[in-house]
């Protein structure tokens, strides 16, 4: 089962401290246990590239999980975003 991200984490947070908007969401998606699919983070049309921010936030989830980013500004659509994202 796929998984949506808060828009606490993605849209009022925009992504910053993202460590206990993650660790609430997989405590969570944990009782779905080996059924959990990817997360998605859909980002705010209005949010432009930061790819730091992008990787910190990805950092906070397991290894495990699947994150699949919906980015929807164009400045996400740089080669900087593709290598955080095959990281």
């Amino acid at each position: 089962m796929a998984v949506k991200a808060s828009r606490y984490l993605t849209h009022i947070k925009r992504l910053r401290e993202p460590a206990e908007p993650v660790a609430r969401l997989m405590e969570q998606a944990r009782h779905l246990g080996d059924k959990l699919g990817p997360v998605l983070l859909q980002l705010p049309p209005d949010m432009r590239a930061d790819t730091d921010l992008l990787a910190a936030t990805l950092d906070r989830f397991p290894a495990s999980v699947r994150v699949a980013v919906e980015a929807r500004h164009p400045s996400w659509f740089a080669d900087a975003t593709a290598r955080v994202l095959s990281r």
